[in-house]
């Protein structure tokens, strides 16, 4: 299986880094996006996940 599902997590706190790591150690997923309403707490998380940040879910899921 070649394809990794792609997850956008909700929330950046500190929980959400151990999601990271898990779908990052995984092999079976890949971190594409993140949100939080806290632009720099989702710039953050963005930046270990090789991710985009957003500040909206809403936004985010649309894309």
């Amino acid at each position: 299986m070649s394809d990794k599902l792609r997850i956008g997590l909700v929330g950046c706190g500190g929980i959400a880094g151990a999601h990271l790591s898990a779908y990052q150690n995984s092999g079976l997923a890949q971190v594409v996006a993140v949100s939080d309403i806290d632009e720099a707490k989702a710039a953050g998380l963005a930046a270990k996940a090789e991710a985009t940040a957003y500040t909206s879910y809403m936004e985010m899921i649309e894309k």
